[in-house]
């Protein structure tokens, strides 16, 4: 006889950036432990291009699943300009994870779906401090208690180092730990004691009992996770002399609106120059824009821009291969650069 299952959620990866939406260039994959309970109670994992679905042979004994027992997915992303299109605020990609959990979650009315973070977009809130034993108290004082306390919210037994901030942790599970003094959560921090993992973009915490508390509430629940696109000032470079024998060139966007600063001479090498056209405001880096950008050219000063001549009827959209930073305080400008010859 085939097994049925019943579909309980669905799991959404959605990003700006892309036409469609979905976050497609994730890939998911489990640890021992999480298998092991998927196997047990009856939990199927269905994969598809942006998600998964969450499938179960008996919905019932979901409920007999302990309060902190949990499946773990991380997820990688094999595209390695991820992180230049995607808005994650101060986000160090080799000592911080993102994080998210079906116990932290917020229904959203305009997609009917339940949002797994706390704000509209993946931002701060989600981003996470990875330790393998050492734990650094930020904003650290000496005049509190600090304790660190496990899942459970028992406290951890910890060794202090040579560095007043600075405290040693060992033989816990893999998971998330926090500060605290007294009674206030001062930082989340993901424990993995493995000194060498492959680590993934982030970690998707699903606890099948708060899963199926929602499942018999609302019936079958999508859950997404919504990332944003980068927004960067965007730079054309004129870099062909042809260029340079137009009166007065502009770039305009389908409504005929100047959003581009007046261009300027740039030297790109000895022999090179370049006019350089700046965007008066941050653009959206997307797959596909939303808005066009035309190159015209006016006779002169006074004549409208709506009636200038028009030299490159579609120019490209800029690319998250082409990023540049000017690192100034207090927080640095991103630009995309866009060579037209």
């Amino acid at each position: 006889m085939q097994q049925r299952f019943a579909h309980i959620s669905t799991f959404l990866f959605k990003h700006s950036y892309f036409d469609d939406g979905l976050f497609k260039s994730l890939d998911i994959s489990f640890g021992f432990e999480s298998q092991n309970l998927m196997k047990n109670f009856g939990i199927i994992i269905k994969t598809f291009s942006g998600g998964f679905h969450l499938l179960s042979s008996n919905p019932e004994l979901l409920k007999s699943i302990g309060d902190f027992e949990s499946v773990k997915l991380n997820f990688h992303t094999n595209d390695s300009y991820y992180i230049n299109y995607t808005e994650l605020p101060k986000f160090n990609i080799s000592k911080e994870i993102l994080y998210f959990s079906n116990v932290n979650k917020s229904f959203t009315a305009e997609n009917q779906d339940f949002r797994i973070h706390e704000d509209e977009y993946v931002g701060r809130n989600e981003i996470m401090t990875i330790s393998n034993g050492k734990i650094k108290i930020s904003e650290f004082d000496e005049n509190l208690d600090y304790k660190i306390i496990d899942k459970y919210n028992n406290e951890i037994p910890k060794k202090l180092t040579n560095i007043k901030d600075e405290f040693i942790v060992s033989n816990l599970p893999e998971g998330i730990i926090k500060v605290v003094s007294e009674t206030t959560v001062l930082e989340s921090i993901y424990y993995n004691p493995n000194v060498v993992w492959r680590k993934p973009l982030g970690i998707l915490e699903i606890f099948p009992k708060e899963l199926i508390k929602n499942f018999e509430n609302f019936d079958r629940i999508e859950y997404s996770i919504n990332f944003k696109n980068r927004h960067t000032k965007w730079k054309y470079f004129l870099v062909g002399p042809v260029y340079q024998n137009y009166h007065k060139l502009s770039i305009i966007n389908k409504l005929k609106e100047e959003v581009f600063i007046s261009p300027e001479k740039f030297k790109i090498s000895e022999h090179t120059e370049a006019w350089v056209f700046e965007s008066k405001n941050a653009l959206p880096l997307s797959q596909l824009s939303d808005d066009t950008f035309q190159l015209v050219d006016k006779n002169n000063d006074d004549e409208d821009i709506r009636t200038a001549k028009v030299i490159i009827k579609t120019l490209p959209i800029a690319s998250p291969s082409q990023l540049y930073t000017d690192n100034s305080p207090p927080n640095s400008t991103f630009y995309s650069h866009i060579y037209i010859n």
